[in-house]
């Protein structure tokens, strides 16, 4: 594994590589980090990758930009740029959660540098946030120092996170394992100003009238009891997609991969083959 930053539109990123191969770009979600991705396996698509995955701005190692910073079009950009520095093309996207929304969004807008998407537990449009507006809007009064030195004492200590963390899982007693003490930590690391950032970009994203012109084929993967991201957005894109296939993970929430191991690599091997069908067709 090689480590390394990179400093992109002013911004310095950390981001690793990992294995050799065609390669693959990994996007963490909201408030998560690149230590996502090792709990994540897809080599039953039947090659080897070279695994690129960075901390994207405001999360992790890299750098923490302001409150206004956070919009759709610059994190897209950062993933265009960083795609651009170090040569990549021909990619295998794949993306969590929020990740999975920046995904579409830079296959939309550079559909050259796209071949295949996995989107695990994506985000199409923000509407199903709703319920964060009265919070949202008190962004400026909240982005404080005072919020930030509670927010440290609230991370300080997992067991209060607990709560909130079953509803990351369809069974409770996944707070227990490595999977919730690293999400934890990947929260702990973000600044009040990215988590209402993030939440701020996602509450206003839309592009489900941009589906229609993906190009690339895509496997979406959702948990069907997961609470963070319903699963009506996965079938959003399934429906509107010209080449989109839904597995939708039974008895799951919304890290299919920690909760459903084999079920997770399961529906890779399924789109792997037909992958190779629609690769066949193309040549």
């Amino acid at each position: 594994m090689n480590s390394a930053y990179l400093t992109i539109n002013g911004l310095t990123l950390h981001y690793t590589i990992t294995g050799q191969g065609a390669p693959a770009l990994l996007v963490h979600g909201h408030a998560s980090s690149q230590a996502l991705w090792p709990r994540v396996h897809f080599s039953e698509v039947g090659q080897t990758y070279g695994r690129y995955a960075l901390d994207l701005p405001g999360h992790g190692a890299s750098d923490k930009p302001p409150l206004d910073w956070f919009t759709l079009e610059n994190y897209t950009q950062i993933l265009y740029e960083f795609c651009y520095r170090l040569g990549l093309k021909d990619i295998l996207l794949v993306g969590h959660s929020m990740g999975g929304l920046l995904c579409l969004n830079l296959a939309l807008a550079h559909p050259e540098l796209v071949t295949h998407l996995i989107l695990i537990a994506p985000v199409v449009e923000g509407s199903f946030l709703a319920y964060l507006d009265p919070l949202l809007r008190l962004e400026r009064f909240a982005c404080q120092p005072l919020t930030e030195r509670l927010l440290r004492i609230y991370n300080a200590y997992p067991w209060l996170a607990a709560p909130v963390g079953t509803n990351w899982y369809a069974r409770p007693r996944m707070v227990l394992t490595d999977s919730f003490k690293q999400a934890h930590a990947d929260f702990a690391r973000c600044p009040i100003s990215t988590l209402f950032g993030n939440f701020k970009m996602v509450r206003h994203a839309d592009l489900r009238e941009q589906l229609p012109h993906l190009r690339s084929p895509i496997l979406l993967i959702s948990g069907d009891r997961d609470r963070v991201v319903p699963p009506r957005q996965a079938k959003m894109i399934a429906e509107r997609a010209p080449q989109a296939e839904l597995a939708m993970i039974p008895q799951c929430g919304h890290l299919p991969f920690d909760e459903q191991p084999v079920l997770f690599e399961a529906a890779v091997k399924v789109f792997a083959g037909i992958w190779g069908q629609v690769s066949s067709s193309v040549d």
